[in-house]
């Protein structure tokens, strides 16, 4: 059971509301100066400020932006300094750096005024809590959000809760502790979602190679990536019963703020198009100019033949337009069943196929002129649509624990979210609390975690 604090304080800030009676409430001002020493020659290690997970190494995260020749005159920053990009502090970018190096000039550089009063987790996991990211949204200025922008005289009128230096090394233990237990159990459920869509993709890639009935006769497909096939099956050119091809590489026009919605390979994911993943526009003008080869129609197959390579989907609706990255085929259903050769093209066997084709050191593609020497398999149409039946009564039952996993995953998320929210303001008194261990080696992480956070 929560146990809150004897007594409250109002704070003004809504989300946080009060904090208790004996914490001090000052603004950014008092507690932080700001620091802007610059890099002389650019090698110190280069950190990263995201709202996603706040200062960490530029080298650890997959970052697709361009590496500058030189990054003489960056910002220095030191271990338990604050670092906020100011472009996007409004979405939480920013957090205390765990060491030092240099970040972008335009970034804003915060030290504490009294670092053995200032743990470092504490007001990592403070500043970064839904309540102050509204708050650095109030704050910032500019007339497009793209062109916001949270200034320093801004940032020092925003005021914070100063637990007792012994109160933030109990509440950085209490959360270091719970998040490690908390995030254990989401890797152990994210293990089983991959386990359930390898299982998925098993059930797939047996059946558009052997088919469904197991006492089928078989024959060698003399492919070594395909082994055996069903008798009656041939092994064909993919492209020969595709009816038209529009290749849309180079050929996305300008983006707009509205307009037709643009599909591009981020959308195109686990065999459909996800419109969710990517949300990305042009106007009518540009979509005439796309598809003045042709519009889209419904079970059309959508192919992306870069980053990433080998995505499939059938389209669903026919009002979109179409990035660069991905082909449209137009099939011959008499000969094609759709959602069969969605299901070829996602297999293991033909994604292993395709592999041998592929070009590019970073990210990996497909020249056009390859496309015709893929394989497919020519299937009586009947028996396509069988496997396609039986694929999706066998998959529904992994995506429906799939979904429930997820599911369950999401509300531990917004309890970690919860949690940590109310252990930094003050919401839950944990002052008292132990881990279940032995009181000696609370003590050794206590103190641990008290020589760290003030390092």
């Amino acid at each position: 059971m929560k146990k809150p604090y004897p007594t409250y304080k109002t704070t003004g800030i809504i989300g946080i509301s009060d904090i208790p009676e004996h914490w001090e409430w000052k603004k950014a001002k008092y507690l932080f100066r700001e620091i802007d020493i610059r890099s002389e020659s650019g090698d110190e290690e280069l950190l990263s400020v995201s709202h996603y997970d706040g200062v960490r190494l530029r080298r650890e995260k997959n970052v697709s932006m361009f590496m500058a020749e030189s990054y003489e005159g960056s910002k220095l920053c030191d271990a338990g300094d604050l670092v906020i990009n100011i472009m996007w502090a409004w979405m939480g970018a920013l957090g205390i750096s765990s060491q030092e190096g240099i970040v972008s000039s335009a970034y804003g550089v915060y030290r504490p005024k009294k670092s053995d009063e200032f743990n470092n987790f504490y007001f990592d996991s403070l500043v970064r809590i839904k309540p102050y990211i509204a708050e650095y949204l109030k704050r910032s200025k500019g007339i497009h959000s793209s062109r916001w922008r949270m200034y320093s005289d801004d940032f020092f009128q925003i005021k914070f809760p100063i637990p007792p230096i012994k109160e933030q090394d109990k509440i950085a233990f209490f959360l270091k502790t719970k998040t490690l237990q908390i995030d254990s159990v989401i890797n152990k459920k994210t293990n089983l979602i991959e386990l359930l869509k390898e299982q998925k993709q098993a059930i797939v890639n047996k059946a558009v190679t052997r088919g469904v009935d197991p006492s089928v006769e078989l024959k060698s497909s003399g492919l070594d990536w395909l082994k055996d096939i069903p008798e009656h099956w041939e092994v064909i050119r993919l492209t020969k019963y595709f009816e038209s091809r529009v290749d849309y590489r180079g050929r996305t026009p300008e983006k707009a703020g509205e307009g037709i919605f643009l599909v591009t390979a981020k959308n195109i994911k686990e065999g459909k198009i996800n419109y969710e993943l990517s949300r990305e526009y042009i106007t009518p003008e540009g979509y005439k100019q796309v598809l003045n080869r042709g519009v889209p129609q419904i079970n059309d197959l959508l192919f992306t033949t870069e980053a990433p390579l080998g995505e499939v989907a059938l389209v669903d609706r026919i009002d979109v337009a179409f990035a660069q990255r991905i082909i449209k085929f137009s099939l011959d259903t008499e000969v094609y069943y759709p959602e069969f050769i969605k299901f070829w093209m996602m297999s293991y066997s033909f994604q292993q196929h395709l592999q041998a084709f592929a070009t590019g050191s970073t990210a990996k593609g497909i020249k056009a002129s390859k496309l015709n020497s893929l394989i497919g398999l020519l299937i009586p149409i009947n028996e396509q649509k069988e496997i396609v039946s039986f694929i999706n009564r066998e998959s529904k039952v992994i995506e429906q624990a799939i979904a429930r996993i997820e599911k369950e995953i999401s509300l531990i998320q917004e309890y970690k979210v919860t949690l940590v929210a109310e252990a930094v303001t003050g919401k839950i008194d944990v002052r008292d609390w132990q881990p279940k261990q032995r009181r000696e080696e609370t003590e050794q992480t206590m103190n641990q975690i008290s020589s760290n956070a003030h390092h």
